[in-house]
């Protein structure tokens, strides 16, 4: 840096080509001038050079534009000056606006310099008149500096920012509402320019419509300094392709030096472009949608001379010909801001409606280009009620319309890509087709090569062999229209309801497609779904199953396998604690289920029994009840008095008459369950010692303590030797035995194994789950008991923290631990 600084330039690297250029003209009229491009060293402290040189200079000139705006670096530096000079009278801030932005809060105070709406010598005039705090007098004079050259360095004078190189054919504008895509630039840029760069070539890759030509045209605007030529070649026709590329022969600056004979063709146009671009700097060749990537291959330049950036579908098959980078959706939350930004919308019912559709639109840049369009057109459309009307009216809206800068909609973008695919590779379409029958995320492939014989063909012959599967995952690949991480095939969202789409001619292959994806699910799910070594695949389904069975109930398809699907996912939820979510798929299964199949179908009767269950976990104790009634008369109507089902519902029924004070009524059930269990069963079954387990509890709520520590003590031993030490059901028998010594005075020995289950509890289930929190209910209790009232104090504290947390302020469990709280605190306010 210099001895002496003037002017220290603020901006952000959106804004560099413009801070570049300040300080050129600046020191060409002598000042000393610290601009971040060319004077902080690499491996400095940032903050630190930063704060020096904003302290050091005489003026600091703000370069105002909607991201410096926005940028917390730059927001600091302005702010740092304007707290030493508020009034403005040393002049220590000098704000100039490089685009069309309206300076917000402190700044609108602030009289600033206009560059953006003038030429290079009239804007040149206006800066260094605001330096010399003298008239800005308009000129035309000076000799504008945009001249040819080989590279650019502070040596030599960057060209005014906005006037495009001498050679320039990009189609399009740059578009306004460009969102979120400056690391991907920055990464575009590095890439490109690297001095050891794969002959510097970079091909975005990605999903038709997310962005990839948009990325291009915004590189090629914001670099545009960098180059001298600047063409845009069309490639997805081979017409375009050639035609665009020898076009170049008609350009001045290329043409005195290709001399080529009249009437040459376009072949041989084309081979004279590569020659001269092959001994020229200073240009970037675009090449836009590739899809044939051999005839691509022939007209690139050999050399590293300049830039090639190429845009293609295809993720896979570049090898030795460009370095990809793939292009990936929007954020959800940039997703967001782009509709409310570009639908000018505000407040909290438009954010959270712009939320919703970015989620549902999978935040495609393309559909929320076209849905942010329609919304603007009509007028009368809010964004809450364009998302309303997606959810029924998906493809019609996404054929509407041509978004800015494409020639597709969402509903044409993949339209070719699939024609082609179908011609083919058929089997690819199929994997596409079964996907758009599930969750869009993560459908595990080894699912596919393990059941081939639940699949159609031709799917399921390439199912059953690893190189045709192979083959039909990278054709896909291929038009970026499914990615793999890891085992997981990754779908777009929108791109299912195309392809779903297509199948609405033909319901029978609709109807085959839903039920194919339901029975793969129904022989893939873990069974029993609640034990914890199943926990992991059941997750990983779940989101499939919840797809499946939407389809199978709109096309009223295979509904025994739809239903038996909705309880084994609840199933899962509710071993997790979920019983808020475990409770709407069971009731969507029990509706279902006696609507289609009757009310005496087994599969009704578990769906009442499952549901029945979650809703006393919920607190709902009489909606429990009615449900178990009516659950156990149809099991005695079904199955009669010893069949396992019929003997669970007795004791769901009677736990749910302890629940109400029925004692009597209770023990009376649980006995004759553990008779029949015992006589169908045996002892060493765990129907069995659940209802040892249950009849036990009921013992001790009669207060027959000695009895009900036998029956836990009978059911302890049994599941530690059947079931593990560390299972769920082994620890419930370990706390509840730990209560009942609790009763009986042996205070040491309860807990002692209250803590043994504890620990069980966190390392299987995890702090926040329920039965960890029974579990850290119970043990509190005995510490109270045992006067260590700190102890209890604390354990009630983390339950109701957690309560609060996870079932809300107004469940009675949650209400339960807000009282024994007070209860110890009161306790310990005593002492």
């Amino acid at each position: 840096m210099g001895e002496a600084t003037d002017f220290f330039v603020s901006y952000t690297s959106v804004d560099q080509a413009w801070a570049e250029w300040i300080a050129w003209q600046l020191e060409a009229e002598g000042y000393g001038v610290i601009v971040q491009a060319w004077d902080f060293r690499p491996g400095s402290d940032f903050v630190q050079q930063m704060h020096k040189t904003v302290e050091d200079a005489q003026g600091t000139i703000a370069v105002l534009s909607p991201a410096y705006l926005m940028s917390d670096f730059g927001g600091a530096e302005w702010r740092a000056v304007f707290a030493k000079d508020p009034t403005g009278e040393q002049g220590l801030l000098v704000p100039v606006r490089v685009s069309d932005v309206e300076p917000r809060g402190l700044l609108r105070s602030k009289v600033y310099i206009d560059l953006f709406d003038k030429d290079a010598s009239n804007a040149r005039t206006a800066l260094l008149a605001a330096a010399r705090g003298v008239r800005g007098k308009p000129s035309t004079e000076p000799v504008f500096p945009g001249v040819q050259r080989q590279a650019v360095s502070v040596a030599e004078a960057p060209r005014y920012p906005g006037e495009l190189p001498p050679v320039w054919n990009v189609p399009f504008h740059p578009n306004p509402f460009f969102t979120d895509r400056d690391a991907l630039l920055a990464e575009l840029h590095t890439r490109l320019t690297a001095p050891d760069g794969p002959a510097r070539r970079v091909v975005l890759t990605g999903l038709g419509g997310v962005g990839k030509t948009q990325l291009a045209v915004e590189y090629a605007y914001r670099q545009q300094r960098d180059y001298d030529l600047v063409w845009w070649v069309r490639a997805e026709q081979p017409e375009t392709l050639l035609g665009d590329y020898a076009a170049l022969v008609d350009q001045a600056l290329v043409g005195d030096d290709l001399k080529l004979p009249p009437e040459s063709s376009q072949e041989n146009e084309a081979a004279a472009v590569r020659a001269w671009l092959e001994r020229h700097r200073r240009w970037l060749l675009v090449v836009d949608n590739v899809d044939d990537r051999q005839a691509v291959a022939e007209l690139l330049p050999r050399s590293s001379t300049g830039h090639v950036l190429l845009t293609s579908q295809g993720e896979v098959g570049w090898d030795f010909l460009a370095d990809p980078l793939p292009v990936g959706v929007l954020a959800a939350t940039d997703a967001a801001m782009f509709i409310l930004t570009r639908t000018k919308q505000s407040g909290p019912a438009a954010e959270a409606a712009a939320t919703t559709l970015a989620s549902t639109l999978g935040g495609l840049p393309l559909a929320l280009e076209q849905a942010s369009a329609d919304v603007i057109a009509g007028g009368t459309v809010t964004l809450g009620g364009y998302a309303k009307l997606f959810a029924s009216r998906a493809l019609e809206l996404m054929g509407r319309g041509q978004p800015f800068g494409s020639q597709h909609t969402v509903a044409t973008t993949w339209s070719l890509a699939l024609q082609t695919l179908q011609e083919t590779k058929p089997s690819a379409v199929g994997l596409l087709t079964l996907a758009a029958f599930l969750a869009p995320d993560d459908l595990p492939l080894p699912l596919l090569a393990a059941h081939p014989d639940q699949l159609p063909e031709p799917l399921a012959s390439t199912a059953g062999d690893p190189l045709a599967l192979g083959d039909a995952i990278q054709a896909l690949r291929r038009y970026s229209l499914a990615r793999i991480i890891g085992d997981g095939l990754y779908v777009h969202r929108l791109l299912q309801i195309v392809v779903r789409a297509d199948l609405e001619s033909d319901i029978q292959a609709e109807i085959v497609w839903a039920a194919t994806a339901m029975w793969l699910l129904r022989i893939s799910f873990p069974t029993p779904s609640n034990e914890i070594a199943n926990w992991a695949d059941c997750k990983r389904l779940l989101p499939h199953v919840v797809a499946a069975v939407k389809h199978g109930q709109r096309l009223s398809v295979e509904p025994e396998t739809w239903v038996w699907l909705l309880n084994q996912a609840g199933v899962y939820l509710s071993s997790r604690g979920q019983y808020q979510r475990a409770g709407e798929l069971y009731e969507q299964a029990l509706t279902g289920s006696q609507q289609i199949l009757g009310h005496d179908h087994s599969s009704t009767l578990e769906s009442m029994t499952n549901l029945a269950a979650v809703r006393r976990d919920l607190g709902d104790l009489q909606g429990a009840r009615e449900l178990r009634e009516q659950a156990l008369a149809g099991s005695w109507r079904v199955y009669g008095d010893d069949h396992p089902s019929t003997l669970a519902s007795m004791l769901d029924l009677a736990e749910s008459r302890r629940d109400f004070g029925d004692l009597q009524g209770a023990r009376e059930l649980h006995e004759k369950a553990l008779a029949g269990y015992r006589r169908t069963l045996g002892d060493n079954n765990p129907n069995t010692m659940r209802s040892m387990h249950c009849l036990a509890g009921t013992r001790h709520a009669l207060r027959d303590l000695d009895g009900a520590r036998e029956l836990h003590e009978q059911a302890l031993t049994a599941r530690q030797r059947v079931l593990g030490e560390n299972h769920p059901s082994t620890l419930e028998s370990m706390t509840n035995l730990a209560v009942v010594r609790r009763d009986l005075g042996d205070l040491q020995g309860a807990r002692e194994l209250h803590e043994k289950a504890l620990a069980g509890y966190r390392h299987a289930l995890g702090d926040d789950h329920p039965d960890t929190l029974e579990a850290m209910n119970d043990f509190a209790e005995t510490l109270r008991a045992l006067r260590d009232l700190q102890g209890a104090y604390e354990l009630h504290a983390q339950i109701l923290a957690t309560r609060r947390r996870v079932l809300g302020d107004d469940h009675p469990k949650t209400l339960a631990s807000i009282n024994s709280l007070a209860e110890i605190h009161r306790e310990l306010e005593g002492l």
